[in-house]
């Protein structure tokens, strides 16, 4: 009964053994007495050392062998049990110090059982955070293995790059930039004239899109992920751009991205797709700098100033009798004409949100006072109740407003009518002539766009002699002192040609061109429906003033009876010289991907044509594209000659293949005035002269 009791014993120390493995800390304790939890720390320290074998067993069955021997047996017999009891405590040592073990052995048991729910707390773990499971064996966890597998495994936090190159002028594709540093030119005067920008070392999902707003051409179409926006080889400036991310790059990121214009310097920092650079103003862009920043992190600068934009001007008049007049805006007659009385005062205000610094000054010339002070922004500028005329003026514009923008004006006077225009602080009206000034025209527009041909706006006494009243020389022994002469001059607008203070009518040889005057003298300044259609023509296209004028053929004389003038756009790149036109087009195609109406190559060999302003569909008139019809008179073509409708119709009808044609530049329009196109509403897409409305 004894040796099977200890065979129990054994048994039970054997389940304890692997029980202990799976069951938690209160189970395992459960499982057996103190002496088995004692055992089964023997037992486990024994495989833990050298794993369970035959040894194990052969140690075992000496063991119980040991436990048999009686206290009568030899010394060597009691050795031999004290040599096996330092691997299994016998039964025979007192029971405090079993107790002591037993207390122990639970304790160390306690420990293993709680690294071992911690270890496998953390297993768990990494098997979330890794996704993958760390190998075990049934010796244990090699966790020196999981480290190692964690560390190659663990992914690092996203570290998106944000690169960059710009196209400029002269230079062509400058080097890639990264996200912070700048691309393009300062000081330098080159236009970028293209884009490319990508994101690299990402594994979000999503694309980087950009569009640029491009001279003669506005918004192109929406472009990503490294592909070029803008032009090549077309001299085209770049002048706005627009940034954005998509997908879970724009719910990481924010792209922020500011721009160094032409005339202004670097504006502020936009993002997330707002417009960066300016609108209406004829600037280039000359470098770009881009940056991510952390969803809603702090932009690298301010955010006040983005974007510029063309102001507006609005101002008012103090008339004799009527008082102040309506503030009324850019270009319109502010004043009262034909009734013979003096402006004694005005005001002017720049208007718009447009983020330009600076201010519009003025002064004026008053009767007796002279040059009075500079005022600005509003303030009122003259006399009141004091029956003092106004006679000449000046406008300026000052900071980013004058560096970006210029300011032209010009007024009616006294005997005189409608003077040139002058621009940018220069003198409009005259000087101790003792003439009123009775109505003003102001206009602000990009810079140096040349809308108005520039000069005879002024006119100073400087001694006896003649002067030229708008185109009349009349001859003056002092000051306020005249007389009738023989020359040009204007009247309410309309030009006249006086000989000896009375103006002509009909054809009169004036110079070098033969005119027609109506029968009150007024100059006839498009003589189409008077003479007729002509067998021939001669264009000439004055490039620096946008101003086309066609010549009929006088016998004996040449080419020299102006029969009209028609407002055009020209480009850069429209050629110089004198060509003959070899081909015409009703409807051609354009690089832009847009059309046009009546076409007339302009030489053979070479993509210049006279002809409409675009269109977006082929065939479809419907489509016009109202910018480029309100922004005829200045340079915006890629160097073809743009026109009305109307205008284009005529010169492909009228004129026949092989018609010369002779392109230069001059201050002055032509002998007729430069035409005026008025303004269409923004969402017209028509052209109110296209015959086939």
């Amino acid at each position: 009964m004894k040796r099977r009791g200890k065979w129990l014993k054994t048994m039970l120390v054997t389940a304890g053994v692997f029980s202990m493995a799976v069951l938690p800390p209160a189970q395992a304790l459960a499982a057996g007495t103190g002496e088995t939890l004692l055992e089964s720390e023997a037992l486990t320290e024994s495989s833990a050392e050298n794993g369970i074998s035959e040894e194990s067993e052969k140690e075992t069955t000496t063991e119980e062998s040991s436990q048999e021997t009686t206290a009568s047996e030899t010394e060597e017999s009691s050795s031999e049990v004290r040599e096996e009891e330092t691997k299994a405590p016998a039964e025979t040592e007192p029971v405090e110090t079993e107790t002591a073990k037993e207390t122990e052995a639970v304790k160390e048991t306690e420990k293993e059982t709680v690294k071992e729910s911690e270890t496998e707390t953390v297993k768990e773990t990494e098997k979330e955070t890794v996704g993958e499971t760390a190998k075990e064996t049934e010796e244990g966890t090699d966790t020196e293995t999981v480290e190692n597998y964690e560390a190659e495994t663990q992914p690092e936090e996203d570290q998106a790059v944000i690169k960059y190159r710009t196209h400029v002028q002269t230079f062509g594709w400058l080097d890639w930039s990264d996200g912070g540093k700048r691309n393009g030119t300062e000081g330098k005067s080159k236009r970028l004239e293209g884009i490319e920008i990508k994101i690299e070392n990402t594994k979000l999902e999503g694309d980087i899109e950009y569009q640029t707003h491009v001279q003669g051409i506005g918004w192109m179409d929406w472009v990503k992920n490294g592909a070029m926006s803008g032009t090549e080889r077309q001299s085209k400036r770049l002048e706005a751009i627009r940034i954005r991310l998509q997908g879970e790059l724009a719910e990481a990121y924010d792209v922020y991205y500011r721009v160094h214009v032409q005339s202004i310097g670097w504006l502020d920092w936009a993002k997330n797709g707002e417009e960066a650079g300016t609108s209406g103003l004829s600037r280039r862009l000359e470098s770009i700098e881009i940056q991510l920043v952390k969803k809603g992190g702090e932009a690298p600068g301010s955010t006040a100033r983005y974007f510029a934009s063309r102001p507006g001007i609005n101002y008012m008049t103090h008339m004799q009798t009527f008082g102040d007049q309506p503030w009324t805006v850019n270009g319109t007659e502010s004043g009262v004409i034909g009734k013979s009385r003096r402006m004694e005062g005005f005001a002017i205000r720049i208007t718009g949100n447009h983020q330009l610094s600076g201010s519009i000054e003025y002064r004026s010339h008053v009767q007796s006072y002279g040059w009075m002070d500079w005022v600005s922004d509003g303030a009122y500028c003259g006399t009141t109740r004091e029956s003092k005329r106004m006679e000449a003026l000046q406008l300026r514009l000052t900071g980013e407003l004058g560096k970006a923008c210029d300011i032209y004006y010009r007024v009616h006077a006294q005997s005189i009518g409608w003077m040139g225009w002058v621009k940018n602080g220069d003198k409009a009206g005259t000087e101790g002539l003792g003439l009123r000034i009775e109505a003003i025209q102001i206009v602000i527009g990009p810079k140096d766009t040349v809308p108005y041909e520039i000069g005879g706006g002024y006119m100073e006494y400087t001694g006896p002699g003649y002067y030229n009243l708008g185109g009349t020389k009349v001859y003056f022994s002092g000051r306020a002192t005249r007389r009738g002469g023989t020359g040009w001059e204007r009247i309410d607008g309309e030009r006249y040609y006086l000989v000896n203070g009375k103006p002509v009518t009909g054809w009169q040889y004036i110079g070098a061109y033969k005119y027609y005057f109506y029968e009150d003298g007024r100059l006839c300044q498009n003589i189409d429906s008077i003479i007729g259609p002509q067998s021939s023509y001669q264009i000439r296209v004055n490039k620096l003033m946008n101003c086309v004028t066609v010549y009929a053929y006088d016998a004996g004389n040449g080419y020299i009876i102006p029969v009209k003038a028609m407002l055009c756009s020209t480009g850069d790149d429209t050629p110089l010289g004198t060509f003959r036109t070899p081909a015409k087009y009703r409807w051609q195609p354009m690089f832009n991907g847009t059309y046009v109406q009546f076409a007339t190559r302009l030489t053979a060999g070479e993509n210049f044509l006279f002809h409409s302003v675009t269109y977006e569909v082929n065939g479809n008139n419907r489509t016009l594209n109202t910018e480029g019809y309100n922004g005829l008179g200045v340079i915006r073509s890629a160097g073809c000659i743009r026109l009305v409708c109307g205008e284009a119709y005529w010169v492909y009808t009228r004129c026949p293949i092989g018609t010369t044609v002779i392109v230069y530049n001059d201050e002055n329009a032509g002998p007729f005035d430069r035409p005026v196109v008025a303004p269409i509403p923004a969402n017209q897409r028509w052209d109110p002269t296209d015959p086939f409305l």
